[in-house]
């Protein structure tokens, strides 16, 4: 096992014990991976222990439960988590500060 998997396993042990830090988390995974595609918020991740985190996190922080996909590869497996679509991704946007309203998220996909 790789030095940076058992990290990323060490981290994801670890739950947040406030839901602001749950939401600080959120947004840095989003920020640093998301997919945003008109109003659809998804993220790409090749760990399975992070897809589970980004589930657990939605779940709590949004009560919005999102769908893991798996897809296999020759070397790896690649997770897609599809966080949310519509007024629910763009709730989940404005609570993570990133937009303000429906314009905003406009401006900000293009």
């Amino acid at each position: 096992m790789s030095f940076t998997l058992k990290i990323k396993r060490e981290i994801c042990k670890n739950y947040p014990k406030d839901r602001q830090l749950a939401l600080a988390e959120l947004l840095g995974i989003i920020c640093f991976g998301a997919n945003i595609k008109g109003i659809s918020l998804s993220v790409k991740i090749e760990n399975a222990f992070v897809a589970k985190r980004i589930f657990s996190l939605v779940k709590e922080c949004f009560a919005v439960a999102p769908i893991i996909k798996a897809s296999e590869n020759k070397t790896k497996n690649i997770y897609f988590v599809e966080i949310a679509k519509g007024d629910e991704a763009l709730d989940i946007l404005a609570e993570l500060l990133m937009v303000k309203n429906s314009h905003e998220m406009k401006n900000f996909v293009s």
